[in-house]
């Protein structure tokens, strides 16, 4: 794997960090392709949490343009076709909780790869930016499906249409993100958070995010149908009976 991601791995928490500073994280050829290689090397051995950030002061600049400067011919719809959707999927569809933890800015296509995240935490004044219709583009990655689910159609089409970056305080105020914090606490917020998450069960933590991922897409009744499969699976594992244990304890200590 390129220098371009590194990837660190400690037991169930991982840290995925975007590492072009020089380039404010732009994504070139060979960091989407390390990229790729990073997450699905996740995919397969499976953390309980894979936290992703930029390294420097920018999260991720989206596209560098500088690749394509000569290409004028360039196939964009090749680029979402083979990369930027196959990626978008591959965030989305990870087992492990995924947290994104943004500094800076976080613009077009590294907006996406923070907002696909499941948790997103940012500091008060990063800046997530859609671009696209400056260069007359659409947002690719999955922008015009991500943001009318967290924001509304309403902020969704001012945010795409006119282009003014959202910084993080406000990116909390409108639920586009979990929480805004203060540079300094950035990274201490973050873990603290994967912390927690590792010690729920990684199986329950898997299946919420695998119905709530569907929820959309089916109706309640089918949705129940659904639900009553992942409990039932869940209700017989080890940590269930040893939850359901430990809760009577408490309760018969406390009545002693």
């Amino acid at each position: 794997m390129g220098s371009t991601v590194v990837l660190e791995k400690s037991q169930a928490i991982w840290r995925l960090t975007l590492n072009r500073p020089e380039k404010r994280n732009a994504l070139n050829q060979d960091m989407k392709q390390a990229l790729m290689s990073a997450l699905e090397e996740c995919d397969s051995i499976g953390p309980e949490v894979l936290i992703i950030s930029g390294a420097g002061d920018t999260f991720c600049a989206g596209q560098d343009l500088n690749e394509r400067k000569s290409q004028t011919d360039f196939d964009l719809e090749a680029s979402i076709r083979d990369f930027f959707a196959p990626l978008a999927m591959k965030i989305r569809q990870l087992e492990c909780v995924t947290v994104a933890s943004v500094s800076g800015a976080a613009s077009g296509a590294g907006a996406s790869i923070a907002l696909l995240c499941d948790i997103v935490v940012a500091s008060k004044d990063a800046r997530f930016i859609q671009p696209f219709l400056k260069l007359g583009l659409i947002p690719d990655m999955g922008g015009t499906w991500v943001l009318p689910r967290l924001i509304g159609e309403a902020r969704a089409r001012g945010a795409i249409l006119l282009g003014d970056p959202i910084n993080g305080e406000e990116a909390a105020d409108w639920g586009l993100i979990w929480k805004a914090v203060e540079k300094e606490d950035l990274e201490a917020t973050v873990d603290e958070i994967a912390e927690r998450i590792c010690q729920n069960s990684k199986q329950a933590c898997s299946a919420t995010k695998a119905i709530m991922h569907g929820s959309s897409s089916c109706g309640l009744e089918d949705h129940f149908v659904r639900e009553a499969q992942f409990q039932g699976r869940l209700g017989r594992s080890d940590f269930y009976k040893a939850a359901v244990e430990r809760f009577f304890e408490k309760k018969r200590v406390a009545n002693d």
